[in-house]
């Protein structure tokens, strides 16, 4: 039962981060330039629920050649539903803010980059989150260890917006 589950929500993450639109970057906005913020998101798996839509917004600081800056996420704890266009009921939502940075990996991971999320917005100190910066349009969600998930076929990536 639990596999059916597992595999049955990395299913429904996988269409439903194929199928997100969201606003695109205009010519103008893709040149050599990055823009001071950027949005991500994407639909994670979960163990209690079908899923957790991620919406990330990255806020550089614009003297940090961007490698640091301030934070906004919002997770939206989601389940099935099958009466709703995109497939989903969102059943509640998390937002946590905080500071980021980007740093690079050390020794066997010394040519990849990281992005780490230190969380300020809650009275009890929470762990930082940590993402692999894939490339200039995906970040993968990775462990204290930043070690990417053990299962393969789970897709924790979020895609800019």
């Amino acid at each position: 039962m639990k596999k059916t589950l597992f595999f049955t929500t990395a299913a429904f993450a996988a269409i439903s981060i194929a199928s997100c639109s969201g606003p695109k970057k205009t010519d103008s906005e893709q040149g050599e330039t990055r823009s001071e913020l950027e949005v991500y998101s994407g639909i994670l798996p979960a163990a209690d629920t079908d899923g957790i839509k991620y919406t990330l917004r990255l806020n550089f600081s614009p003297d940090s050649d961007f490698k640091s800056g301030s934070y906004d996420l919002e997770e939206s704890y989601l389940m099935v539903d099958t009466l709703s266009t995109d497939g989903f009921k969102c059943t509640g939502t998390d937002i946590s803010n905080g500071t980021f940075s980007v740093f690079a990996g050390e020794g066997s991971d010394s040519g990849r980059h990281y992005l780490k999320l230190d969380n300020s917005s809650d009275t009890v100190a929470a762990p930082p989150v940590f993402f692999l910066i894939e490339n200039d349009s995906t970040l993968t969600m990775v462990n204290q260890q930043l070690e990417p998930s053990v299962n393969p076929d789970l897709n924790y990536s979020l895609i800019l917006q």
